[in-house]
């Protein structure tokens, strides 16, 4: 699968400038920066895309280990596909998914034979939004019935079907692409996300479904033209808004609430300085969104810090360093060839740790033979005040981090 070119105003971004028009121009002053998240859902969704396709032209969603091990994808230096390997996570969770597909398209076409799958379907809502397009991942045309499906491959939260913009956005895209050949009186949309065994989505008939899009035809002209409003809200975070962490009326929204929390609610029966039930509660609901920004900016300041951009008062320490191998079996193999014992190397059923591993055999053997097969996990680099007694923050090599241990031995 190619690399998608987002339009300005996307499906996937549309609960936020629905709500917010003006953060689309914010948001185009800020450098494009894509998370391991946003990386792990591209792997995911051109591995379901593989899938899909295999299903499509066999019938069959029992694949091959070969099928569902790698993805191919472009090199974002080179350009050229190389090959990514998937966890078996990410395999059990888009077999999920394939199998909702797959399965529902079975269903529909006992009823229509004519019943038709479509994979990626490019669409254009530009009647709607202007330079309005995307990609669905899945769409099923059947008995005048359109079903419009969205892999969702995260699990931190889950994503609600209902009144989903971005699904209506890609049934839009439907309608006015195959409309005057599918005669499609109703819509049925999909939310997968198999990750939580979650599926959700609503029924919209035609008719309801265009009358939304023209409520939202204004909404998306005063976005695109820089106009409308700042107008904070839970799409701040559900609409990966890339001002988030930020934004001043951001800010000042989630401290408001909070403020208005204690403010507006009654006190305490035993004193007037305390906070009553009904305040306590309101206070905490408040605080979500405040938790939610704060996490936010330290998560934003450490991945500068961790990237050489200063911030005065601040530095990130070092996570708790853990070290393991990377092929145990290998490893394995190759000190049994160097006449070592299973016993003497394993803690059954595993192999002994790298530190112990040092212990039990010749100090030369574990440099040559061990050494090459150490991956060095430094834990999570930790946001920490300028003046917090631990060093700051640096990438360490297995070399680097059995240099001491190897030096002492050599003593």
């Amino acid at each position: 699968m190619p690399p998608e070119i987002h339009a300005r105003l996307s499906a996937s971004s549309s609960k936020r400038w629905i709500n917010c028009q003006k953060s689309v121009a914010l948001c185009e002053k800020l450098p494009d920066e894509d998370s391991d998240y946003a990386t792990e859902g591209t792997i995911a969704h051109a591995l379901a895309e593989k899938l899909l396709r295999i299903y499509q032209s066999t019938g069959s969603t029992k694949f091959k280990k070969g099928d569902i091990c790698k993805v191919s994808q472009p090199d974002e230096a080179t350009g050229e596909m190389k090959d990514i390997r998937t966890d078996q996570e990410m395999r059990d969770a888009i077999q999920e998914y394939v199998d909702a597909v797959s399965g529902d398209f079975e269903a529909l076409k006992l009823k229509d034979p004519a019943a038709r799958l479509l994979i990626e379907q490019k669409v254009n809502f530009d009647h709607w939004v202007p330079n309005g397009f995307g990609t669905s991942d899945a769409v099923i045309i059947a008995s005048g019935v359109c079903h419009v499906f969205d892999l969702k491959y995260g699990k931190g939260v889950v994503v609600d079907g209902r009144n989903n913009s971005q699904l209506r956005l890609y049934a839009l895209g439907v309608y006015e692409e195959l409309n005057w050949e599918a005669d499609i009186t109703s819509f049925e949309t999909h939310i997968v996300q198999p990750r939580l065994h979650w599926r959700s989505g609503e029924s919209l008939t035609k008719e309801e479904l265009l009358t939304w899009g023209e409520s939202i035809k204004p909404l998306a002209k005063m976005a695109d033209e820089g106009q409308g409003e700042f107008k904070p809200g839970e799409w701040c975070r559900s609409g990966f808004c890339p001002a988030r962490d930020l934004c001043k009326h951001r800010a000042e929204w989630v401290l408001s609430k909070m403020l208005e929390a204690v403010r507006s609610s009654e006190s305490d029966e035993l004193d007037p300085n305390l906070m009553g039930a009904r305040a306590l509660g309101e206070f905490a609901k408040a605080s979500e969104p405040f938790s939610a920004m704060a996490s936010d900016v330290r998560n934003h300041l450490l991945t500068d810090l961790v990237n050489g951009v200063a911030h005065p008062g601040w530095k990130a320490v070092a996570g708790r360093t853990s070290r393991d191998w990377d092929d145990p079996l290998a490893l394995k193999k190759a000190l049994q060839e160097a006449k070592y014992l299973v016993r003497d190397i394993t803690e059954e059923p595993s192999l002994l740790s790298p530190s112990k591993m040092g212990k039990a055999i010749k100090k030369e053997d574990f440099k040559t033979i061990c050494q090459p097969h150490v991956i060095v996990d430094q834990g999570k680099p930790q946001l920490a005040p300028e003046d917090d007694p631990r060093e700051p923050y640096k990438p360490v090599s297995a070399a680097e981090d059995f240099k001491d241990l190897l030096k002492k031995e050599a003593q």
